[in-house]
């Protein structure tokens, strides 16, 4: 497991959101961490996603194992 100190910041297209970012960037500067700014957002239907089905909800609940892939 990594052990990289992280300092992780969430970030959007504001004023507030660059400074939120700004003052990640001294904190990791100051702790000797790795920044990682994060944007969220809700999806729709007009990005092209759709809901889960219930194949993909038990697909994703499977214990990952080394190079494995759903196709």
């Amino acid at each position: 497991m990594d052990r990289t100190p992280r300092v992780v910041v969430g970030v959007c297209g504001t004023l507030g959101g660059l400074a939120a970012l700004r003052h990640g960037v001294r904190e990791a500067e100051q702790r000797g961490a790795v920044l990682v700014p994060l944007t969220a957002w809700e999806p729709t239907r007009q990005d092209g996603l759709r809901p889960l089905s219930e194949e993909d909800l038990r697909w994703s609940a499977r214990p990952a194992t080394a190079g494995s892939d759903r196709h």
